[in-house]
């Protein structure tokens, strides 16, 4: 894994995204386009599927959303399986879009998938999490970046596998006090769940799952 990030490279299934709730109002993926000059109008990069294999055992995040609604059952059934068949990798898949999920669940048993929510504030843990374990992933996960309110109450925290959040990043981000983030690893730390935070701990070994590193040999 790479100093400062949970992941060892970042594929762009998706390119580009449209906006469903609040943590995308400063949109890193949209900014990065921008930049570069490219448009961020959604669709599925079927291309990008050969690069799964290739390599050694790694970390891959899929990027944008592969439950966006552009993206097509077919689709999202080629990435599945092109995932489960390089299976010596870990695959870190995040959605705001959990309201998909149930009809997939049939997909989501591979060991090596990681199938996760974003949640920035109480409102998405509550509306997104029990959405997640409806579908039972093998490995549910959130990730709580940008974190833009304290979640004081995380329910089903406990059925969890990982826990991952940050602040907002970026020249306009929105900034939390620390205590917010500790207030979530304290919640972590509590039910066992393992956590990776951004405000100067949480990353070493420590911070992630037993599981997803014996996959990869580290454990």
């Amino acid at each position: 894994m790479n100093e400062g990030k949970y992941w060892d490279e970042g594929i762009m299934l998706v390119p580009g995204c449209t906006k469903v709730s609040e943590g995308c109002d400063h949109c890193w993926s949209e900014s990065m386009s921008k930049r570069t000059g490219k448009g961020f109008e959604p669709r599925f990069d079927e291309k990008q599927l050969a690069r799964f294999g290739k390599g050694k055992p790694r970390i891959i995040s899929i990027w944008n959303d592969l439950f966006h609604e552009c993206v097509m059952d077919e689709q999202i059934m080629d990435a599945f399986i092109a995932m489960t068949l390089a299976g010596d990798n870990i695959y870190l898949i995040l959605t705001k879009r959990a309201w998909r999920l149930k009809d997939y669940s049939a997909l989501l048993d591979s060991p090596n998938i990681w199938l996760g929510v974003t949640a920035e504030n109480q409102a998405r843990w509550d509306e997104r999490v029990p959405q997640l374990l409806a579908a039972n992933p093998a490995h549910p996960w959130v990730m709580c970046e940008p974190l833009l309110e304290e979640i004081k109450r995380p329910r089903n925290i406990e059925k969890l596998h990982w826990v991952v959040a940050g602040e907002e990043t970026g020249k306009s981000k929105r900034t939390i006090e620390e205590a917010v983030l500790r207030a979530l690893l304290w919640d972590a730390d509590a039910a066992a769940v393992p956590f990776w935070g951004k405000a100067g701990y949480g990353e070493s070994d420590r911070a992630y799952p037993p599981a997803l590193l014996h996959h990869l040999g580290k454990h």
